[in-house]
């Protein structure tokens, strides 16, 4: 029987010839893949709200994650950048937790129009005790029904409307949704997971922080990054709650290796992004 690294090895070289057309996976720079495979992929770090740090050791660590949050505050043009969520579905927990209350309700785009399943009421509703409706969508047309949407919107009132699908072609009319939102009573989450290396480079949806209360993603599907995610916003009141509910309460320790690797890509992206959308 061969040994994980016989496989992994095998792996490797798989997938050096083979040509993925998974869109939901990319390829990392051997710049990316050196920091993910460095010292610090068996550290913690947890900086205090008072600046210090848990654990000892941990000063060049702190000027990376300084560096990377910079860096994507730069890329995404927000005042605001989280980078310690290890996973796009913990950045998309904590923001909708920080959007919303036990009870409240949620809009999505459902499954049959290419929306994340996670957001069906038996998922992310049911662990954070919140109602879920599906956004009307027009299949065909492969966008929302605007007009539906907003007879919709104007007699339930949600509480939070989500964007983003894992499938989608186009982008949405924010000018139009922040209307709606505006007239129900609604924040906007922007899911970007599958367009966050898109949006990096501007060219797909450039007004999807400016327009929307939080932005969060994934940061290995378009984005050239290791997996992890980032919670984005404009928004300084909704910092403490973002805060509040990643620190102990949808996660613990940030990975500082994959930190670091995604400062590396954010770096990458700011310098060949414009011309890496464009393809």
């Amino acid at each position: 029987m061969a040994g994980i690294l016989d496989l992994v090895r095998k792996n490797d070289k798989y997938r050096n010839q083979t040509l993925n057309l998974q869109a939901s996976e990319n390829i990392l720079s051997p710049a990316v893949k050196e920091a993910l495979s460095s010292d610090l992929a068996s550290r913690y770090s947890h900086i205090m709200p008072d600046g210090n740090n848990s654990y000892g050791g941990t000063s060049l660590f702190e000027e990376i994650y300084e560096i990377a949050r910079s860096s994507i505050q730069d890329l995404y043009h927000v005042r605001y950048a989280d980078v310690r969520p290890t996973g796009g579905h913990i950045a998309v927990l904590a923001a909708i937790k920080s959007l919303t209350k036990k009870g409240d309700t949620v809009y999505a785009i459902g499954p049959k129009g290419g929306g994340y399943p996670g957001y069906q009421e038996e998922y992310i509703p049911d662990m954070l005790s919140l109602r879920m409706e599906n956004i009307p969508y027009l299949p065909e047309q492969q966008e929302i029904d605007y007009d539906a949407m907003a007879a919709a919107a104007s007699r339930k009132k949600p509480d939070l409307i989500v964007l983003g699908q894992s499938a989608f072609v186009k982008p949405y009319d924010l000018s139009r949704i922040s209307e709606i939102a505006e007239e129900s009573g609604s924040r906007i989450l922007y899911d970007g997971s599958h367009v966050m290396g898109l949006l990096a480079g501007g060219k797909f949806q450039p007004d999807a922080a400016k327009k929307t209360d939080i932005l969060v993603g994934s940061t290995h599907k378009s984005f050239f990054g290791p997996q992890g995610g980032l919670i984005l916003t404009n928004d300084a009141d909704l910092v403490p709650q973002i805060e509040k509910n990643l620190t102990w309460m949808t996660m613990d320790n940030m990975h500082p290796n994959r930190v670091a690797a995604l400062g590396i890509a954010a770096e990458e992206m700011l310098k060949h992004g414009k011309q890496y959308a464009a393809l």
